[in-house]
């Protein structure tokens, strides 16, 4: 079962994505409610053996996804909010291919909507109904890679940091 029984085990709700275009392949809207059975995700390895893996964010993960993208200025952006407000509350760090990152957050409860540069230009918000690559995703340009602890000077809850796959 590999990379998605691991997030599963950590908490996380994943379907398979594809290669190009940061998408599900399967229809994945129910899975905001109820997470995929084992037996589902081995199913899906077999019929996607080289599917990416999508983190589905919102309440049932319990995990919203700050995309920063850094082609937009999301990384300029980012430190002038932080020093506003303070350092974002990160559970992961991973970093895209594109040379931006993903910030994992605990989920506040709430409603938390999707957007595009609204909350600042380059930051990108993934909240309920929303998808975020999961490392060990690839595409043409390169792979998601994650970050924990020492480049964010904070832990990583343990039971999340220990089953995380190749991080």
């Amino acid at each position: 079962m590999g990379s998605a029984g691991a997030y599963r085990a950590a908490g996380y709700v994943t379907v398979p994505a594809a290669l190009e275009g940061k998408r599900a392949i399967i229809p994945w809207k129910r899975y905001q409610s109820v997470p995929p059975t084992l037996e589902q995700l081995v199913r899906w390895q077999k019929h996607y053996p080289r599917a990416n893996l999508a983190l589905v964010t919102g309440p049932l993960s319990g995990v919203v996804v700050v995309d920063v993208d850094v082609r937009h200025h999301g990384d300029r952006t980012l430190v002038e909010l932080e020093r506003r407000y303070g350092a974002l509350p990160r559970l992961a760090v991973v970093q895209t291919p594109s040379g931006g990152w993903h910030f994992h957050l605990r989920h506040p409860g709430g409603r938390i909507p999707n957007s595009t540069s609204r909350i600042g230009l380059g930051i990108d918000p993934r909240g309920e109904g929303g998808l975020a690559l999961l490392p060990p995703s690839r595409r043409a340009d390169g792979a998601w890679g994650a970050s924990f602890g020492g480049m964010i000077g904070q832990a990583v809850p343990a039971r999340r940091a220990a089953a995380l796959p190749h991080l």
